[in-house]
């Protein structure tokens, strides 16, 4: 450990031990450094927005460093959003009687339909670092509100953490894709929680892993010969029917897929969130 004189705006040691090139500075270890830089990210932390992204990435991120060093443990970045964002939940709920978090927490729940004439499809994946396998849950609703369709998969193929949350994801927009594609619907909102694959979809510049880029080509083609396709960023915490149908495919192990005749559990998930049921 190389202790810093005094008069800098270091921390205990230096060069940053993750980065190993760079000096570790406050600034270096919360912004700049590579996995610092991915996990705020994953989470959608706006760094001047909310302060309880902001505080519980901080802490998460500087016990990942101090693990680094102290433990040489290799960080899990899927690992530390997981807890960032259950440590956040708890923030939240101890703050319920705040009239601000209460507005806000209908904001999130509510569901907002599409223009005339299009079809929203949401969309998410989970990863697994310790089975290194995913899942993922699309819902497709109306302009009216009325729910056309949900989709759990649990995919079998194992994909390496280093890239493998990211890889769902953009298997998951893939085969939302190609089901929308199966149902016939021509004007088609997207709209996806995981800001990498969004980014990378509207920059020339890719931003996610160089794995994963060969997906990202496909999904671009997809949208430019559709031109009444369009994909969205949605706020993780706006997106839980979706979440909770992939969490079933992955609790359950199957795969499931209903356009009418919705099972119980997976009505009471849609009546939550003021989504209204269509069987057809």
């Amino acid at each position: 450990m190389n202790v810093p004189s005094t008069g800098e705006d270091y921390l205990i040691w230096k060069p940053d031990s993750f980065c190993n090139n760079a000096i570790e500075t406050t600034d270096h270890l919360l912004g700049e450094c590579d996995c610092a830089r991915a996990i705020w990210m994953e989470v959608n932390v706006n760094i001047s927005g909310i302060l309880h992204e902001l505080m519980c990435t901080i802490w998460y991120t500087w016990k990942d460093m101090c693990n680094i060093v102290f433990q040489n443990t290799k960080p899990n970045a899927q690992g530390t959003i997981i807890r960032i964002q259950y440590l956040v939940q708890l923030c939240n709920v101890s703050n319920g009687n705040n009239i601000m978090n209460r507005t806000n927490d209908m904001q999130i729940k509510q569901w907002i339909p599409p223009e005339y004439g299009y079809v929203k499809c949401n969309i998410t994946a989970s990863y697994m670092p310790d089975t290194k396998r995913g899942s993922l849950g699309l819902i497709v609703s109306d302009c009216a509100g009325f729910t056309l369709g949900v989709k759990g998969i649990n995919l079998e193929e194992k994909v390496d953490e280093e890239y493998g949350a990211e890889y769902f994801e953009c298997k998951a927009l893939e085969m939302a894709v190609e089901w929308t594609e199966s149902l016939k619907y021509n004007k088609v909102i997207f709209k996806i929680d995981c800001e990498n694959v969004f980014l990378s979809l509207q920059r020339n510049e890719s931003q996610v892993h160089w794995f994963n880029q060969n997906t990202i080509i496909y999904l671009k083609n997809k949208f430019t010969s559709n031109k009444l396709w369009f994909c969205k960023l949605v706020n993780r915490l706006g997106n839980n029917v979706a979440h909770n149908l992939t969490k079933k495919a992955r609790t359950t192990a199957t795969n499931f897929c209903y356009l009418s005749d919705y099972p119980p559990n997976i009505v009471k998930w849609m009546e939550e969130y003021y989504v209204i049921l269509h069987n057809r």
